[in-house]
C-alpha cells in the first residue's frame, strides 16, 4: 500500500493513541512552605522611617508518569525485520488494536519519576 502512494519514498507517519500500552497515569505531589514577615517604624530623629522584610520559601515536587510510549522504541520496532519479533516477543503490529507481550510492553513504555526540591 505504501508503494502505491503518489510519492512512495515519502516518510510514513503514524498518528495513533497507543491503547495497547494502557492508560497514561500522571501522579504529582506538591508541597509548599513559605514564611513572609515585615516590620517598619518611624525614625523621628531623622524625620524618616525604617523597614525590614524577610521571606523564606521551599517547594518539593514529586512526579511519576507511567504509560508513556517512547517514540524511538516504536520506530525501532517498525523498522525491524519481522515486525520487531527479534527485539521483543510477538513484535508489534501498528494497525488496529493489538495485544502487546509483556516483553514488548516493557520495551515500548517507560515510567519516569522525578523529584525536585
Amino acid at each position: 500500500m505504501l508503494a502505491s502512494r503518489a510519492d512512495p519514498t515519502a516518510p510514513f507517519v503514524l498518528d495513533k493513541r497507543f491503547d495497547e500500552a494502557g492508560p497514561r497515569d500522571f501522579n504529582r505531589e506538591f508541597n509548599l512552605f513559605q514564611i513572609e514577615a515585615g516590620l517598619s517604624g518611624p525614625l523621628r530623629f531623622l524625620d524618616g522611617s525604617w523597614e525590614v522584610y524577610g521571606t523564606r520559601g521551599k517547594t518539593n515536587e514529586t512526579e511519576k508518569v507511567s504509560g508513556s510510549v517512547i517514540g524511538s522504541a516504536v520506530n525501532t520496532l517498525l523498522n525491524a525485520s519481522g515486525g520487531g519479533a527479534s527485539i521483543c516477543s510477538g513484535g508489534y503490529n501498528p494497525f488496529g488494536l493489538t495485544t502487546l507481550s509483556s516483553q514488548c510492553f516493557n520495551y515500548l513504555t517507560r515510567v519516569r519519576c522525578r523529584r525536585r526540591s
